[in-house]
C-alpha cells in the first residue's frame, strides 16, 4: 500500500507545561493556560494529517548532544519534567504521558544519518517536556509512535539543515516530522502580562513569515540561504535567540522540506517527496511583548 507523503510542522511549544495549567489567571503564563488559544491550537494537530501518522520523528530544543542522538528506549518511555516552580499537578505521579516509541524506527533513522554522513548514536533518554507537552495536546492517548533526535550542541545552523535533509525521506512513509522549539525564546526580555508585540517582535516574526512562506517559490534555495545566514541577515534575531538551541528546530523543519540532493550520500528515495508547494504559519501568537508562541505547516 502506498504511504501518504506528510507534511511537516515546526511548533512552538511554549513555556513548560504551561498549557496544562488549570488555573493560570493571575500568573505570568495567563496567555498559556489551558484554555489559551495556543492549547485549543495544539489540540487541534490531529486534523493536520487527515489520519494518524504511522510515527513521528520530532526534534526538541530542549535536547543536546555533542552527536546527534535518537532515542531508542527498549523498556519504555519515561518523561524528563525539565522545569521548576509549577503546581504539583504538572509533575509525577499526576502528570504522565504514556506513549508508544518505536526501536526499529529509532535504528533505520540511525542508518539514514550514515548514509548522508551524519555521525550519531542512540539513548534511551525519556521525553523532555518540548516533545511530551505538544504530543500530549495533539495524542492524548499517546497513540502515535514517537521517537525523539537530539540537536547537535555545536548548533551550527547548516548542519541541521542538513540533518533535516537526512530525515526527509520518511515523510513517503507516512512519517510525520516535527520540530518543537519557539519563534522567540529570550525569557529575560518578557514584557508584563498584557503587553503589546513589541516592534522588533513584529519586525523578527515577519521576516521569518515572509522567508518561509515565500520559500516554495524558488525549491527553497532563497530560504535556506537566509536561514545559513540568519544571525546577520534577520531584524533582531539574537535579541530573540541569546542561544539558537529554540530557533535550530525550524532550521531541521527546512532541511526535510528542501533536501538540496548536493549530499550524494542522501537517500535517493528522498526524490520521490513531491516538492513543497505551500508553507503557512498556521498560528500565530505574541504574548508578553516578546514571546512569539507562531507555527508553521510546509506541505
Amino acid at each position: 500500500m502506498t504511504q501518504r507523503v506528510l507534511p511537516i510542522l515546526f511548533l512552538s511549544h511554549g513555556g513548560g507545561p504551561c498549557f496544562f495549567l488549570r488555573d493560570a489567571k493571575a500568573s505570568l503564563f495567563s496567555e498559556m493556560g489551558e484554555n489559551s488559544e495556543t492549547a485549543h491550537f495544539l489540540r487541534s494537530l490531529n486534523s493536520i494529517y487527515g489520519s494518524l501518522p504511522s510515527a513521528i520523528l520530532l526534534i526538541s530544543a530542549h535536547w543536546e548532544e555533542k552527536n546527534i542522538t535518537v532515542g531508542c528506549q527498549r523498556n519504555g518511555t519515561s518523561l524528563i519534567y525539565d522545569y521548576y516552580g509549577f503546581p504539583s499537578e504538572c509533575y509525577a505521579p499526576e502528570f504522565q504521558y504514556h506513549c508508544a516509541t518505536d526501536t526499529n524506527l529509532a535504528l533505520r533513522v540511525r542508518e539514514k544519518l550514515t548514509e548522508a554522513g551524519i555521525s550519531s548514536s542512540t539513548s534511551d533518554r525519556g521525553f523532555d517536556h518540548g516533545v511530551f507537552i505538544p504530543m500530549k495536546l495533539a495524542y492524548p492517548s499517546g497513540n502515535v509512535p514517537i521517537v525523539q533526535i537530539s540537536l547537535n550542541s555545536n548548533l551550527d545552523f547548516s548542519a541541521h539543515i542538513k540533518l533535516g535533509e537526512a530525515l526527509s525521506s520518511f515523510r513517503s512513509e507516512g512519517i510525520a516530522i516535527i520540530g518543537s522549539g519557539s519563534l522567540t525564546h529570550n525569557l529575560r526580555d518578557f514584557g508584563a502580562v498584557g503587553s503589546p508585540p513589541a516592534k522588533a517582535t513584529v519586525e523578527f516574526t515577519e521576516w521569518v513569515r515572509n522567508t518561509l512562506e515565500n520559500s516554495p517559490h524558488d525549491g527553497g534555495a532563497s530560504a535556506l540561504e537566509a536561514f545559513k545566514n540568519i544571525a546577520r541577515d534577520a531584524p533582531h534575531f539574537q535579541r530573540f535567540h541569546p542561544r539558537v538551541e529554540h530557533f535550530l528546530p525550524l532550521h531541521v523543519v527546512l532541511g526535510a522540506a528542501y533536501p538540496s540532493f548536493s549530499h550524494s550520500a542522501l537517500p535517493s528515495c528522498v526524490e520521490s517527496n513531491p516538492p513543497i508547494k505551500s508553507v503557512r504559519r498556521i498560528h500565530h501568537k505574541i504574548i508578553l511583548g516578546t514571546f512569539s508562541l507562531d507555527s508553521y505547516l510546509f506541505e
